[in-house]
């Protein structure tokens, strides 16, 4: 994957975790990384071909979602392999 990719996937990661485990958060922290989260799976989702355009409420449709959590799944997997 590309250099973009990376960057991308690894904020959705940081933010997947910071909001899978807010003790300590605040209210407005924990929208952060929500936005954080919802904007790098949107970039990976037009980096990944899935979609052309942001959509106008910055979310992903139900199907697009799916879809790239597939490919970011199929990403983490090669990665597992490529390192034993």
């Amino acid at each position: 994957m590309t250099t973009h990719f990376d960057f991308h996937y690894a904020k959705f990661k940081e933010a997947g975790q910071k909001i899978s485990n807010p003790d300590g958060l605040e209210v407005r922290d924990f929208q952060r990384w929500d936005d954080i989260r919802e904007a790098s799976i949107t970039a990976i989702a037009i980096e990944a071909g899935i979609i052309d355009l942001i959509p106008s409420d910055g979310r992903l449709s139900s199907l697009d979602y799916q879809k790239t959590l597939m490919m970011i799944h199929r990403y983490e997997i090669s990665q597992s392999e490529g390192a034993a």
